[in-house]
């Protein structure tokens, strides 16, 4: 038999007697039966012989019950707990609770024997408020079945008492709760809390799935918008109870990253000491220039995000932007190819109007240095159709140093007179469009630009030698170059 202290399990066994008159009553795993024993001796005691408070109804108001809570009347709210308006039961329940008051006792514990269940698992909740561990095998027989409001308060109950044989049904309900509605959501998060309460780490494992549960319906968590309140109450439960078992959160956030784990492990102090880890864990925050800064075992992480997010409809610009700096900062050449995908997309990829995107590959292609570089100039100086991605590319190569400057003033040589013979077209009635070389007129706008705005008075010297170019569009070029960067940047 068990005694009090131990006592908390929805499985059947003894008990002691919540109704004080034996040392042990027998509960069936539903409800307690007649079976009582004294000191080993066994003997029958019918729970429907044991005097119980008068059963005419009550009729008050929750307005009644909220009176009696602030005067501390508890002989009253007793009364109240077989009143018929539900309302008004359930709030003396709590109201009781949250008083304290040990008086309450003995009428909570004759009720945690009454036939109707939602009666039971109210009084074992105030029970638990009160702190009395005998209301535990109630608790937990609500935890046996479909959910319902008396599960509600049976996960709040044991939470309060911080049961550890509540532990493994929470886990089951937590995998087996499907989340369709607000009803659900709540009782999920009640849960969670439970669990932290407790603080076990037997419930790590449960915790750290709850993304790939398949009991939660994601287009309904989704359309509720509770996806983040959910991972942030995750969060906190994988704190506390992971606290005793910190290699597993470290084990899990190595297999399969995500923020939950890495900010669980945060709070509770835990610092990456691998690169392996360091990298698991920028994932999981999806900082991904940290991730990059890693090296190379970051390349990979970093092209399957890149992927993801190419391809999904919710493109998020401020993801693609630390992508392509995470690229950056590998310093890898194998980053080249993506990153050159990035600044030069295709008519159907999201971010082709994103100018902070295009910006930050052409950047980071600088970083890799001349394999970088390399497709930069390509693209800036010929004649290739590009529709997007020349102007963050021109401004990238001036604040790359005398390589860079090089390439741009190559460039404006080579489109000088595309410009020329553009202005002539205009100059007659035709269009932009109308001209064949339009796009060695757009590079030679980006050069310009990027040559004033970007490299300034760095671009002088070049800019100065080439007022001796045989061609004399370049020689315009260059002296109204030289006047904009005087006038924009004055001695």
């Amino acid at each position: 038999m068990r005694d009090q202290g131990s006592s908390g399990s929805s499985k059947a066994d003894w008990y002691a007697d919540p109704l004080g008159r034996h040392q042990f009553r027998y509960w069936d795993g539903l409800a307690w039966t007649d079976s009582v024993a004294d000191d080993g001796q066994q003997a029958t005691d019918p729970v429907s012989q044991v005097p119980r408070q008068p059963s005419a109804p009550v009729e008050v108001s929750w307005r009644d019950v909220k009176a009696m809570k602030a005067r501390g009347d508890v002989n009253g709210l007793v009364k109240v707990l077989r009143s018929e308006n539900k309302l008004a039961q359930a709030d003396a329940f709590r109201a009781l609770g949250d008083l304290g008051d040990q008086r309450a006792v003995p009428a909570l514990l004759e009720l945690t024997a009454d036939d109707t269940e939602s009666l039971r698992v109210l009084a074992a909740y105030a029970l638990a408020k009160l702190g009395d561990p005998r209301a535990v095998p109630v608790l937990l027989g609500a935890l046996d079945h479909r959910p319902d409001t008396n599960t509600v308060w049976a996960v709040r109950g044991v939470g309060h008492l911080r049961s550890a044989e509540a532990v493994i049904p929470l886990v089951r309900l937590l995998r087996q709760l499907r989340i369709v509605s607000m009803f659900e959501v709540n009782l999920w998060l009640d849960v969670v809390d439970a669990l932290q309460a407790i603080g076990d780490p037997r419930a790590v494992d449960g915790l750290l799935n709850w993304r790939s549960n398949p009991s939660i319906n994601t287009q309904a968590v989704w359309r509720l918008g509770v996806t983040e309140k959910l991972a942030a109450r995750v969060e906190h439960a994988l704190a506390a109870c992971g606290r005793q078992d910190v290699p597993t959160l470290v084990s899990s956030l190595l297999e399969k990253p995500n923020e939950e784990t890495a900010l669980a492990l945060m709070k509770l102090g835990w610092t990456p000491q691998s690169d392996e880890e360091r990298l698991a864990y920028a994932v999981a925050r999806e900082e991904w220039e940290e991730a990059g800064e890693i090296g190379t075992i970051a390349l990979q992480p970093l092209l399957i995000e890149l992927e993801r997010s190419g391809n999904s409809g919710a493109f998020s610009h401020g993801e693609m932007v630390g992508i392509a700096r995470g690229l950056g900062a590998t310093g890898d050449v194998c980053a080249v190819e993506p990153l050159v995908r990035i600044l030069f997309p295709g008519p159907k990829d999201h971010w082709r109007d994103e100018t902070n995107v295009l910006c930050s590959a052409a950047r980071s292609l600088t970083r890799i240095g001349e394999p970088g570089i390399e497709p930069l100039v390509t693209m800036v100086g010929g004649n290739k159709l590009a529709s997007c991605g020349v102007k963050e590319a021109a401004d990238a190569l001036a604040l790359c140093g005398p390589r860079g400057l090089e390439a741009l003033g190559s460039a404006l040589q080579n489109h000088s007179e595309a410009h020329r013979r553009h202005q002539e077209l205009i100059a007659d009635g035709s269009s932009h469009y109308d001209d064949p070389d339009n796009t060695g007129w757009l590079k030679w706008n980006a050069v310009r630009h990027a040559l004033v705005d970007c490299a300034g008075k760095e671009a002088l010297p070049m800019l100065e030698a080439m007022l001796d170019d045989e061609n004399e569009s370049v020689r315009t070029d260059a002296a109204d170059l030289i006047a904009k960067i005087a006038k924009r940047e004055p001695n």
